[in-house]
């Protein structure tokens, strides 16, 4: 499987600990997945992937872990399965296809993956909030500069801002790339930080907090 940064920080990030159902809203190959399977021996994660031939990949990547029986996997819209479900999570994450800049591929794959024509922002806020438990926590990273927009946007329908994390390249980037976002039904920011994923952009050395945010699922650290 390939492992990108984006799916690292969110699997290692999200709020999962103490909850029974993990739902994994675009899980792709299932990298989010497994990791936060690795992270709450107790829970049951479902995937849901609308692409056929990726939530293929994912079924057999669950299949052959160590986790599978706490695993499963459907090949759905996160909108139809709103609709249909009997089960509510405690925990929500995804890492949606939120990249609005330049034109759309004519790839189809590449079109649902990194674009918004399949599943907009609000779609994925509404189909959430139908989906989460009560005291549930929704964990999700976006590009830094969406963040506020879908901040505001999950407000409108309920769902709070609870804790963010900016994510920088190198500490010596005035900007941030990504920011990890932590949702709640109740209104309480309790937290915001940020982290830098290199010392520099020479040595490309590790920053010690992504080490340690990070480090149970990365062989060489």
């Amino acid at each position: 499987m390939k492992v990108n940064t984006d799916s690292v920080l969110l699997g290692a990030w999200a709020k999962v600990g103490a909850c029974k159902n993990i739902l994994d809203i675009g899980t792709g190959t299932g990298v989010i997945a497994l990791m936060l399977a690795q992270r709450n021996t107790d829970a049951n994660v479902l995937g849901i992937e609308i692409d056929q031939h990726t939530a293929e990949v994912a079924d057999e990547n669950f299949h052959n872990s160590v986790f599978s029986n706490r695993m499963s996997l459907l090949n759905v819209s996160v909108q139809d399965y709103a609709v249909t479900s009997r089960i509510k999570y405690d925990a929500i994450v995804s890492n949606p296809p939120y990249f609005d800049a330049g034109p759309v591929s004519n790839n189809d794959k590449r079109k649902i993956s990194r674009h918004t024509e399949t599943l907009t922002k609000k779609d994925l806020i509404k189909s959430v909030k139908a989906l989460l438990e009560s005291g549930g926590y929704f964990s999700v990273i976006l590009p830094h500069i969406m963040a506020q927009e879908f901040i505001e946007d999950a407000y409108s329908e309920g769902l709070f801002l609870n804790e963010r994390l900016d994510v920088y390249s190198s500490v010596q980037d005035g900007e941030a790339i990504r920011s990890l976002l932590l949702l709640r039904r109740n209104s309480n920011l309790t937290k915001r930080e940020k982290i830098y994923i290199r010392e520099d952009t020479v040595e490309s050395k590790y920053t010690k907090k992504f080490i340690s945010l990070t480090k149970a699922f990365y062989e060489n650290f």
